[in-house]
């Protein structure tokens, strides 16, 4: 920070005509409340010039080579072993965000290499994703994933090849524990009023949904699993 301090004249930072364009305004200013305005790079991560490069960038991305095929969400767990085992006697997650935010960024590295270079989904091309917080401080990423043209998705088969509406095998015990604890909507009837998601007794993540047989395309192109 100190240096983008001492070294505005070699970010070019008088050709940002904010300050000037503000002193010259018909207006009476005080300019000691109008300050030096110090500028922050593209390259400063998380600036408002980095997040406008970001954006182009992701936008020349998807216009050259067609729009993602899946939008893939993954959230950290607090009850992952690399985090539980970790904390002190009488510690909890709100404790250790840097034990958190280092575990979960483990977990995002093998994702991306299992889903990005391996293929687990199919040859992707390209993605494009980003880190968003909680209120509670747990992190997850939004994942883009643009699959390489003769693999697209263009249909019901192609969807059910990439997400299933259905438990898997009791056999399969690991994945069945997994997803009956962390994929079910849990029940958010008007008879039970308390929980989170319910909003003037109407669940405003639309449950109960209505049941379907097959998968089929709705009207807007999002899949009715």
């Amino acid at each position: 920070m100190n240096f983008l301090v001492h070294n505005q004249v070699k970010l070019r930072a008088e050709l940002y005509q904010g300050l000037q364009d503000m002193l010259a305004q018909d207006v009476v200013l005080n300019a000691a409340q109008v300050g030096r305005r110090i500028m922050l790079p593209a390259t400063f991560h998380g600036s408002p010039r980095f997040m406008m490069q970001a954006y182009q960038d992701a936008m020349a991305i998807v216009r050259s080579l067609g729009i993602p095929d899946v939008f893939l969400t993954f959230t950290c767990n607090p009850n992952w072993p690399e985090i539980q085992s970790k904390l002190l006697e009488g510690q909890t997650i709100a404790d250790r965000p840097d034990l958190v935010a280092r575990v979960f960024q483990m977990k995002v590295k093998k994702l991306l290499q299992g889903v990005c270079k391996a293929g687990w989904l199919a040859q992707v091309i390209r993605n494009i994703w980003t880190r968003e917080y909680q209120k509670r401080g747990l992190p997850h990423i939004h994942l883009l994933l643009i699959f390489l043209r003769a693999q697209k998705v263009t249909n019901v088969d192609d969807i059910n090849r990439l997400v299933s509406a259905k438990l898997p095998a009791i056999k399969n015990a690991k994945l069945y524990e997994t997803v009956t604890k962390c994929l079910l909507h849990r029940p958010c009837e008007p008879g039970y009023p308390n929980v989170r998601c319910m909003v003037d007794g109407i669940c405003k993540k639309r449950y109960s949904r209505e049941y379907f047989e097959e998968t089929t395309q709705g009207e807007d192109d999002y899949a009715v699993y």
